[in-house]
């Protein structure tokens, strides 16, 4: 093993698991979710190993990743809700499925979404699916594909402003 990868291992045995312990409750009190506080833990241990230099302070190295991965987190968050009223919002009305209209309406409404679907480009559909049917967040859709992060908003944006605007123009009719 390299001098440099041992180096950088030493660093992260001297974090120590009490420390990555600590950095799991600064991320729960944050986030309130264990889970994810733990993947964000694992992503700062895995970027402090990457460090391309020395650290002074692994710890602090360590506390300031994890911050800004959790802000990142809030963000992405915020834009997949935003994303989902975007859709969901203006067809809650159709909800109630219960009379033979609702259900008329319904379905026409499904039929010109699997239309606008199909006429999406072919990339930016295969970004739609994998992020709403398979439950990829963007980030993992990106790394996935091979794409950048803007590239798999661009293709998100693209496809809701599509599939809305063609069931606008439905009920415009």
């Amino acid at each position: 093993m390299s001098q440099a990868g041992s180096a950088k291992e030493t660093a992260i045995d001297a974090v120590g698991l009490t420390d990555r312990r600590d950095l799991v409750r600064f991320i729960v009190s944050r986030l309130r979710c264990r889970a994810t506080a733990e993947d964000l833990v694992q992503e700062a241990y895995i970027r402090l190993l990457e460090a391309s230099r020395p650290l002074r302070s692994p710890r602090a190295f360590l506390f300031r990743t994890v911050a800004n991965l959790a802000l990142n987190h809030r963000r992405d968050e915020s834009r997949r809700a935003e994303l989902r009223r975007d859709v969901l919002e203006p067809h809650a009305e159709v909800a109630d499925l219960s009379t033979p209209e609702h259900t008329a309406v319904a379905v026409g409404e499904l039929s010109v979404l699997a239309e606008a679907f199909s006429a999406l480009p072919p990339r930016t559909r295969e970004v739609f699916m994998l992020n709403r049917f398979e439950g990829l967040n963007q980030r993992e859709v990106a790394e996935r594909l091979g794409i950048s992060l803007t590239v798999v908003e661009k293709h998100m944006s693209r496809a809701v402003l599509h599939l809305t605007g063609a069931l606008g123009a439905r009920r415009d009719e």
